[in-house]
């Protein structure tokens, strides 16, 4: 799965500031795009038109706006992460008043606002991994696993694995379809996870899938296995390929 990419809505009476903050904001990956509200009343329709990830909330709208506004988000379930700005530091606490317990006092550059981006993006993609294992437990039948990548996962069927090659501390994990996924774990740790789907280290550096396992030449230590018609010839040790006849998955 992808980073999602988040919907931002910024309520803020002031137009310089509201331009320069979605000038700020397009210049990040993470940003899908950008909204803003001068007043109450519009941020009120905002909310509901576009359901933002997040909302910058100017301290003079929020005594107005924040009773409604998180009471709408409470009363549509809506995950919505909401930071209060300031030029006024003290207004901090006027932000925990209303249980929110992200600020940012202005003018804040262009650093402290890629750690608040960064914080909302890994809260939402924790609540959407929330949403997908609440979906995977619910659904009968097919094992998949999770390979962690460095900037997301993928969801895959250990079947679809043939094999997994270490590279130091990452593994690429190539699947039947012909395309390979560099999973940020190392290759004893790939073991460990797929150990239960019977799968075998044919020496130092390699993980295979038995099931894809068509030939073993002992004369030249090579393995042969076959995806979608297409040999791939992998050298062995001796030592781990008597393991493998020995566990009759071949």
């Amino acid at each position: 799965m992808k980073k999602a990419k988040l919907r931002i809505l910024i309520a803020d009476s002031q137009e310089l500031f509201r331009n320069q903050l979605q000038e700020q904001l397009l210049t990040m990956q993470e940003i899908l795009f950008t909204d803003y509200a001068k007043d109450h009343d519009e941020t009120i329709y905002k909310i509901i038109e576009i359901v933002p990830d997040a909302i910058f909330v100017d301290s003079k709208l929020a005594d107005i706006c924040l009773p409604n506004c998180l009471e709408i988000l409470k009363d549509n379930n809506l995950e919505t992460s909401v930071v209060l700005t300031s030029e006024d530091r003290n207004d901090a606490l006027k932000a925990i008043k209303h249980g929110i317990y992200d600020f940012l006092l202005k003018p804040f550059g262009i650093e402290k606002l890629q750690q608040i981006i960064n914080k909302f993006q890994e809260r939402k993609q924790n609540q959407l991994q929330s949403r997908l294992n609440k979906i995977l437990e619910k659904s009968p039948g097919e094992t998949r696993i999770r390979i962690n990548s460095r900037n997301s996962y993928v969801l895959a069927n250990p079947d679809q694995i043939v094999y997994c090659k270490s590279e130091r501390q990452y593994t690429d994990v190539h699947l039947n379809d012909g395309s390979v996924e560099l999973a940020s774990i190392t290759l004893l740790k790939a073991e460990e996870l797929l150990s239960p789907y019977n799968f075998v280290r044919i020496n130092r550096g390699y993980l295979i899938n038995p099931k894809y396992l068509r030939e073993i030449d002992r004369n030249k230590n090579v393995c042969t296995l076959v995806v979608n018609g297409n040999d791939i010839d992998l050298e062995f040790s001796r030592k781990q390929i008597k393991s493998l006849i020995a566990s009759n998955l071949f």
